[in-house]
């Protein structure tokens, strides 16, 4: 690495402060051109100049992630923020590359207390995880997921006696492997902190049943707040999906799941710190439209199948997928939430609790029977017949009907001239594949969401560009602005 010694611009910025590394570099601006610049990295900031002249400045800590190629040929990296367009560079070699991250990193631990994420990508090119001003205006962050994180990047983290002292347990960041802390979280906002419920207010009108308003005091971002009992949780032997959410579905990065960023504990109770979705669920507005267009429950489907797919690749069952239970976003997207009845299975391993809502539940579970991960799908079939035709397909009032219905009688699809619905053959066959009685012959139960996927309804959906987000939603929610000034109340 080249040493650069300049009498003007670091000194102008980093005047008091100790220089960890300064080397030459190429800046990759947003028409793909390389700039030559000079990167200067001190214990608390990051300096671009061209020559001797200041052209861009950020701080360590508002660093949200590196990501690196693999390879050997073309040594790019990117610089990741939560909320602020990526920086990408390209270095000479990479002892270069790795020069830049050591220093990165060390001022990172020194002062977040928790390692810098970095992600190892394959391809030789990082332009596809590079998030640029127009995706910010979109809010798609196209950082890479969780499953590319290196560990072996990590340092080791020497914390003060007083800083590994907690009043009430942060769950999120509790776990048996302690290896890295990188293992439980996910690519948008990853830093290790010291939260207790000292640090949030709440708003004591609950926004549904045991969900309330809540705001954190030093960020003045808003969260919804489920406060569960331990007692009801062991009683209703729900332990099983704490622990999964707490340790696999916290922050997971996914795009269409809900993120629970804190998870707190006293002795009687359970904290949930989940996202705060101002626009509801999207029960409330398919009640208003009554039915959906096929290409517009195509639009929201896959979204639903991408989830889902997510879940099952972590071995997650999720069994309680329903319109009600995902939740319309400001963007116009959807988010899968409710965790409560997930089960950690393998793929040869079967389930045998009765639970789910009863218009979504699959033939094997109304039976009693042992069931896997195909019930999901199953559920999926079920939403996508209820978003076209307006309402699921073997509902009944008498519950006990329903059921006999759900285990004994065929699919039906509207008239398209007495009804006035129009189905194509397509979806009609996805349905009746994701709704076959028997589970080993159901669509996805061998092959998984990338079956799903392959089918030729979605063979105009490209869910690498939906996972961006780079569709125009169909349609995109009134917002109601709310005050994180109205949450004042303590929270016990």
């Amino acid at each position: 690495m080249e040493e650069i010694k300049q009498e003007g611009g670091i000194k102008e910025v980093e005047e008091c402060q100790i220089e960890l590394c300064s080397v030459k570099i190429g800046l990759v601006n947003d028409y793909g051109k390389i700039q030559n610049r000079i990167i200067s990295i001190t214990k608390e900031r990051v300096s671009i100049l061209e020559k001797d002249k200041i052209k861009k400045t950020f701080e360590i800590s508002d660093i949200s992630g590196l990501t690196k190629n693999i390879g050997e040929t073309n040594i790019e990296f990117l610089v990741h923020f939560s909320s602020e367009p990526d920086y990408r560079f390209k270095c000479e070699d990479a002892a270069t590359r790795d020069k830049i991250f050591k220093a990165i990193k060390e001022s990172y631990v020194a002062i977040k207390k928790a390692n810098v994420p970095i992600f190892g990508v394959p391809e030789d090119t990082l332009e596809k995880y590079q998030t640029v001003k127009a995706d910010i205006k979109k809010e798609i962050n196209k950082t890479p997921d969780h499953s590319y994180l290196l560990e072996e990047e990590d340092i080791p983290i020497e914390l003060e006696e007083e800083e590994q002292k907690e009043p009430v347990t942060n769950l999120v960041e509790e776990t048996k492997d302690t290896k890295s802390a990188n293992d439980l979280l996910g690519a948008l906002d990853i830093s290790k902190e010291e939260i207790s419920l000292q640090d949030f207010r709440c708003k004591k009108e609950t926004l549904f049943p045991k969900m309330h308003l809540a705001v954190k005091l030093d960020t003045k971002e808003l969260y919804a707040l489920k406060i569960l009992n331990k007692e009801d949780v062991v009683n209703d032997g729900k332990q099983e999906s704490i622990e999964l959410l707490k340790k696999k579905l916290s922050k997971s990065g996914h795009p269409f799941l809900v993120q629970t960023p804190y998870i707190l504990e006293n002795e009687s109770k359970y904290y949930l710190f989940m996202e705060f979705i101002k626009s509801g669920d999207f029960y409330t507005y398919n009640c208003k439209q009554k039915r959906l267009s096929e290409e517009t429950t195509k639009f929201y489907a896959a979204q639903i199948v991408s989830a889902i797919g997510y879940l099952h690749s972590k071995n997650i069952m999720y069994r309680i997928c329903c319109l009600e239970n995902n939740m319309l976003c400001e963007d116009g997207y959807l988010k899968l939430s409710n965790f409560e009845l997930t089960k950690d299975i393998a793929d040869e391993d079967l389930a045998s609790k009765f639970c789910g809502v009863p218009e979504y539940l699959a033939p094997e579970i109304v039976s009693e029977e042992q069931y896997n991960h195909s019930v999901d799908w199953w559920a999926v079939g079920i939403v996508i017949y209820e978003l076209i035709v307006g309402f699921p397909p073997f509902h009944h009032k008498n519950q006990s009907t329903m059921f006999d219905l759900i285990k004994r009688f065929p699919i039906k699809f509207p008239d398209p001239v007495r009804h006035k619905i129009d189905m194509s053959e397509h979806v009609k066959d996805i349905i009746t594949k994701l709704l076959q009685k028997d589970p080993s012959e159901r669509l996805g139960n061998q092959g998984g969401v990338e079956e799903i996927k392959a089918h030729p309804w979605f063979k105009d959906i490209n869910f690498e560009k939906l996972e961006n987000k780079e569709y125009d939603a169909p349609y995109i929610p009134e917002i109601e602005e709310i005050s994180w000034e109205t949450c004042t109340d303590d929270i016990r």
